[in-house]
């Protein structure tokens, strides 16, 4: 059993090492990173009753973190093949799509233009979010505080908000000649 004297020590001496290993194995994606941290510890937390000291919690982090991880990329997967016409950035034909908006908006509309382009076709429920977010590009602690509403609630609606907008890109230039 850990006490919490002997969880907080082991909160210093881990977190920084298992949020550095999510870190590099969720491609420096550091919100995904912490969340997969932050799950680990709170893991450890509500199982301390059941684990014993002398394990070797390192490894027992660790392996938490790779579960963690794996998850992670099932929900970027599932994330992907949620958008309409199964667009994956990782694949070429996919790729170039979302360098065409790139290319489209950099030659040819100011970001001020295109943030606003985008924010107007983000439903009323959004468009908060969308401003806070992309206009007036506050950070997500900033955003929850100013919402009232918890960092992991947050990060849901950006997730959601954002497949919105992917659609909504997929749809423009589905129809442009870009």
């Amino acid at each position: 059993m850990i006490d919490n004297y002997q969880f907080e020590e082991l909160y210093k001496r881990y977190y920084a090492p298992v949020y550095k290993y999510c870190l590099v194995r969720l491609s420096f994606d550091r919100d995904s990173a912490a969340d997969a941290a932050d799950n680990v510890f709170m893991t450890l937390y509500e199982k301390r009753d059941g684990i014993d000291p002398g394990e070797r919690i390192g490894m027992w982090l660790y392996r938490a973190a790779d579960n963690y991880i794996k998850k992670a990329y099932l929900k970027a997967k599932r994330y992907y093949s949620m958008i309409d016409g199964e667009i994956d950035p990782d694949d070429p034909g996919d790729a170039e799509l979302f360098s065409a908006w790139d290319r489209y908006f950099k030659d040819e509309t100011p970001e001020e233009d295109m943030i606003m382009r985008i924010g107007e076709s983000v439903p009323e429920e959004y468009r908060e979010l969308f401003r806070l977010r992309y206009v007036e590009k506050k950070t997500l602690n900033e955003i929850a505080e100013r919402l009232g509403v918890p960092y992991s609630t947050l990060r849901r609606r950006i997730s959601k908000m954002d497949l919105v907008i992917r659609r909504e890109i997929h749809k423009m230039l589905g129809n442009s000649d870009v």
